[in-house]
């Protein structure tokens, strides 16, 4: 949960991960803290892969011309699939919104959306009077966006929800979209994802304090921050590349994470750093 006031404006934005389906959702509250009736557009972005990461990586301007968008009719959500090649399988994504707003707004390719020469905080489509253009089919760089016009009165709020989500077959997307269309089924995930944390942190014997720490552990281990490097060029020259690992038959592909103790006073620490990485393995 992010929360943020600016302008008058407080927003909350709330974002879960669904129990019922691949899919992932964001709840944005806005609530108009000024004087005076406002005018806000919201408008929702990300980017379409649908294959592999190392394939994408290799290769992204190829990978991204085998996918294919459409916008809905009423504009209120955008689907997309990945034509089969050879015995690839055929991927299925939606992006779509509940929740109210005037002048619906959506786009599909990325080119239209950002402009030329331009970076994605200084997109064209944000300049005064600039409208996302509608464009769906093969557009060679995909992307979704869906945008609404909401105005608030003093004292009000107003919700809108988005749902990004993928399934193997179009039958499936189908119905798992109908489902998330009904802005209830927010709190109804909210409520699965909580359970099912606790189940979890039972199963392991552990805490929601505890848990906090393990998440601390896991964005330092899958995304390194440089500024926790050693700063001693003694000890940078004495690490050694990620090659040197591989005499001791450790790859170094994956994350590592080294626990020294000293004493046997320290194995409640052995025995919380288990949890964590039953933790991860969930």
């Amino acid at each position: 949960e992010f929360s943020k006031t600016a302008h008058g404006i407080e927003s909350t934005l709330e974002c879960i991960v669904a129990s019922e389906a691949d899919a992932e959702g964001h709840r944005l509250t806005l609530r108009n803290r000024s004087a005076r009736t406002r005018s806000i557009e919201v408008t929702s972005y990300g980017e379409i892969v649908l294959d592999l990461p190392a394939a994408d990586h290799g290769h992204p301007a190829f990978s991204k011309m085998f996918v294919r968008t459409a916008i809905a009719g009423d504009l209120s959500s955008v689907t997309a699939r990945r034509n089969a090649r050879g015995q690839e399988p055929v991927l299925h994504l939606a992006h779509l919104l509940c929740g109210g707003g005037t002048d619906r707004q959506a786009e599909t390719d990325r080119r239209a959306f950002i402009g030329r020469g331009r970076r994605l905080g200084t997109a064209v489509t944000f300049d005064p009077a600039e409208r996302l253009t509608g464009t769906d089919g093969f557009t060679l760089d995909p992307v979704f966006a869906l945008r609404r016009t909401l105005r608030i009165h003093p004292g009000a709020e107003v919700t809108l929800t988005y749902w990004t989500m993928v399934a193997d077959d179009e039958a499936a997307l189908d119905a798992a979209m109908r489902h998330y269309a009904d802005p209830a089924i927010f709190d109804h995930e909210d409520r699965l994802a909580w359970t099912r944390s606790q189940v979890q942190l039972r199963h392991i014997d552990s805490t929601l304090e505890e848990a906090a720490v393990f998440r601390a552990y896991a964005s330092a281990l899958i995304y390194p921050d440089g500024g926790m490097a050693t700063r001693d060029p003694r000890i940078a020259a004495a690490v050694g590349p990620q090659s040197a690992l591989w005499g001791f038959g450790i790859s170094g592909d994956c994350p590592i994470f080294v626990l020294r103790i000293d004493t046997a006073a320290d194995l409640p620490i052995v025995r919380e750093a288990m949890r964590m990485m039953l933790y991860f393995r969930h």
